[in-house]
């Protein structure tokens, strides 16, 4: 099971992040940065659209500095991170290590992992590199690796948690960029930047691999833009069920998870949650 989570899985949750209860969404943040910016007529685009606007305008790094800002605060972990990270810890679950595919721009699910000092490895892109660094938690301290020859990189999956970042922030990384922009997607996909995780890690999300999609739609073209080069146009009927949580789809996307065999179901993150909770107890 690969669990994918969306920038909207706060949208549902009680609280405010200006005062820190809850890290915010990506309709959030680009209401914010269209006021910082002065642009109020900006707050209903989409955030990569934002942030390019933002770039043209004020330069990329004025840009990550107030990111930075934003994502930088310590927020709470919410009950879908406290589930993921217990996983591993329910005695039938022993050997049972999760892989997490992120488009959170927070770093809340990294910080989760680490506050319970447990093992696990991160990837994120560095778009300036045109590569991927790895970066590994021992349960004490962090070390970091540029994945340089993703076909001989030596990585096993199935021993840890993975975590893999497709954009946004990670204060442990060595590697401050994050992928935002309309051009940073583009360059992502001109690059076809997810061909430079290693093999062992790309394998296992196109051959073995069933989704639990949280927290986001592919109506967004980024986001389809992703799922293509994992699935690579094979026929969604031929791989593994899976499954995606999305309250009150509309009728587009509901139509893009049939299309790619992906089975709908209408239900608020936090009663799911809870259900896979009690079935686990």
């Amino acid at each position: 099971m690969v669990f994918v989570l969306g920038a909207d899985i706060y949208a549902s949750l009680e609280g405010n992040w200006h005062d820190g209860s809850r890290a915010p969404y990506e309709a959030e943040i680009s209401q914010h940065l269209a006021q910082r910016y002065n642009k109020l007529e900006l707050a209903h685009l989409d955030l990569h659209q934002v942030a390019q606007q933002w770039i043209e305008a004020k330069g990329n790094v004025e840009l990550m500095r107030e990111l930075r800002r934003i994502l930088g605060k310590n927020y709470p972990a919410s009950q879908l991170h406290q589930f993921i990270c217990s996983l591993g810890e329910h005695s039938q679950y022993r050997d049972y290590h999760p892989v997490i595919l992120t488009y959170t721009l927070d770093d809340v699910m990294v910080r989760s992992f680490e506050g319970r000092k447990r093992a696990f490895d991160v990837f994120k892109p560095s778009p300036k590199d045109k590569c991927y660094i790895h970066s590994h938690f021992d349960g004490e301290a962090w070390q970091h690796k540029a994945v340089t020859d993703p076909n001989k990189y030596d990585y096993q999956v199935g021993q840890r948690p993975i975590i893999i970042k497709i954009k946004g922030y990670f204060e442990g990384s060595r590697d401050s960029q994050m992928l935002i922009s309309e051009d940073d997607h583009l360059l992502s996909f001109s690059e076809n930047l997810l061909n430079k995780l290693p093999a062992s890690v790309l394998g296992k999300l196109r051959q073995d691999s069933c989704f639990l999609f949280l927290g986001l739609g592919l109506d967004r073209w980024h986001y389809r833009g992703i799922f293509k080069q994992i699935w690579q146009d094979k026929e969604r009927k031929n791989l593994l069920e899976s499954w995606a949580v999305q309250r009150q789809a509309d009728s587009f996307n509901q139509k893009i998870w049939e299309n790619h065999n992906v089975n709908w179901l209408d239900s608020d993150l936090s009663y799911f949650i809870n259900r896979l909770e009690s079935a686990l107890s």
